[in-house]
């Protein structure tokens, strides 16, 4: 069994999630980041310090790379 992990900005989330998918109806394991987007998140965003947005960036991307480390073990 194939496994991917798909990586890329909110900019690109439509066609991330349609690649995504079409890779999960070829049976591939597919890993995406979280691309939270909408008002609604832009606005939680807004009311983080800076110290906390830092704190998630960093969070964001240890997941992302525990994932291709999955994907190689």
């Amino acid at each position: 069994m194939k496994t991917v992990a798909l990586c890329g900005s909110r900019r690109f989330k439509p066609e991330m999630r349609g690649f995504g998918k079409k890779l999960k109806e070829l049976d591939v394991v597919v890993f995406e980041p979280y691309l939270h987007s909408g008002q609604a998140g832009q606005d939680e965003w807004a009311k983080l310090s800076d110290g906390y947005k830092k704190f998630v960036a960093l969070g964001l991307t240890h997941d992302h790379f525990y994932k291709i480390q999955m994907i190689n073990d």
